[in-house]
Parts: C-alpha cells; structure tokens; sequence
C-alpha cells in the first residue's frame, strides 16, 4: 500500500481564507518536488448546521491535487471548531454536547487570548454520536479516492489538531473532577473506530 512520504505540503491560509484549487495547482506547477498535500478544515467551517454540509474549499483542494496528481491526507478538527449546534438540543429533544469551559491560554493566538472558550467533553454520546455522522459523511466523500491516502485521527482537541485538552491548573482541576482518565481512554478507542469504519482504506494517523 502507498504512504504519504516525500515533501508533503501542509496547505494552510491565506489572510484568513483557505487557498483555493487553483492558488494550490499555482504552487504545484511552481515546486514540482512536493508529492503530497495535507488539508485540514475545521469542523465548523464544512457543517455549519446539523446535516447541511459545505464542502465547497476542500473539494476545491482536492480537486487540485487530482488534477496534479498528488497524494494527499485529511484533517478534520473539532475541539473549539466544533460547531455551535452541537452543544443545542437535537431535532426529537436529545440533549446538545456537554461542554468544557475555559478561556485561550496562548498569546499568540490573539483573537482567543484570554477569551472564553468552550469545547465538548470528548467523551459525550451527544458529542460523539453528531462527530461520528460528520467523519461517516466525510468518507462517504473522499475515502474511495485512491488519492486520498492518510487521514489524522482527531475527536479529543482543544485549538488545534493535535490530541490535546485544555491544561491550565484550572482545567486540570475540572478534568479531574470529571474523572477523566478512563472516560478519555475509551473516547479515543471510540474515535479509533469511527475513523476506521468512514475510511478503510486510509493509513490512520
């Protein structure tokens, strides 16, 4: 089976806009060494509402990597990107997500910086039942693309991609008064699942 190896262009923003197909094909024809894309969007940003889903941006990106004939990997982040709705009462009166509380602790990000933040408790069924129907749509999208290589397993996040929670002396207090560790455990086994049976044929990473 293939990998995702060689320069593997991490696609970021541009003045706060994901890059469009052809600004991406432009770097492409540009740098003929990069063999490989990885596209992130965030949650947020592809099903604003329950069920409605944008995939304008990245079938955009995708379809560039098509056309140049590169490999790519998929990202997709919940966390503070989860959308709004998800923390709402469901259509037949089901509880919305349960939320974790916190403020941005990183200066460098200075839109957050200080600012409440919340995000959904990893483990929640309300949270993991709405997550799982968003990567189960996503593979319905992308994971026949014999393209589509690698996929980042996401589902426990804060700010960003990487599996992290929010960890300031006060939130590892909440956490712990949660009683965390085995419930996050089994959330990440959860998240495991659920990546593999929306992509089976993707490295998992």
């Amino acid at each position: 089976n293939r990998t995702m190896t060689g320069l593997v262009w991490m696609v970021g923003k541009n003045r706060g806009e994901y890059l469009t197909g052809p600004e991406i094909e432009k770097v492409l024809e540009g740098n003929p060494h990069i063999s490989g894309l990885f596209l992130g969007r965030v949650w947020s940003d592809i099903e604003p509402a329950r069920g409605t889903y944008d995939w304008k941006s990245l079938d955009s990106a995708v379809e560039a990597a098509r056309r140049k004939g590169r490999i790519y990997k998929l990202l997709f982040r919940p966390g503070a990107g989860t959308p709004d709705w998800v923390y709402a009462k469901s259509t037949d009166g089901s509880p919305g997500a349960a939320v974790f509380e916190t403020v941005g602790p990183n200066p460098n990000r200075k839109d957050t910086y200080k600012k409440p933040l919340r995000i959904p408790i990893p483990w929640d069924p309300a949270y993991l039942r709405e997550f799982e129907q968003f990567i189960r749509a996503a593979g319905e999208r992308y994971a026949a693309d014999p393209l589509c290589l690698a996929v980042a397993i996401t589902g426990a996040n804060f700010q960003s991609a990487e599996a992290h929670l929010p960890k300031g002396p006060k939130d590892v207090e909440k956490w712990k008064a949660l009683e965390y560790r085995d419930k996050l455990s089994r959330a990440y086994e959860r998240y495991i699942d659920i990546y593999a049976g929306a992509f089976p044929r993707q490295q998992l990473c």
